[in-house]
């Protein structure tokens, strides 16, 4: 589960893309691709909240600047 707490923050679950802004949260099943970007010039701010409990924890991996995202997200791949 995300939850945005300042900002605005488009989120990404598969292939289908919202806005979320403070109060909106979206969720994300087990094994489901996702990322989250800050949208505008105002920093964002979100809680994450994973569950069940893993003991092997998770990574984070920066794909913002990938060919994939940037199509999917209407940008040109470089």
């Amino acid at each position: 589960m995300i939850y945005v707490l300042a900002g605005k923050i488009e989120q990404w679950v598969g292939k289908e893309k919202r806005v979320l802004v403070p109060g909106d949260a979206a969720f994300v099943p087990v094994g489901i691709v996702h990322a989250s970007f800050t949208v505008g010039d105002v920093p964002s701010r979100m809680l994450a909240i994973f569950g069940p409990s893993v003991d092997q924890g998770f990574t984070i991996v920066e794909v913002g600047d990938t060919a994939a995202w940037k199509e999917m997200r209407g940008h040109k791949a470089a």
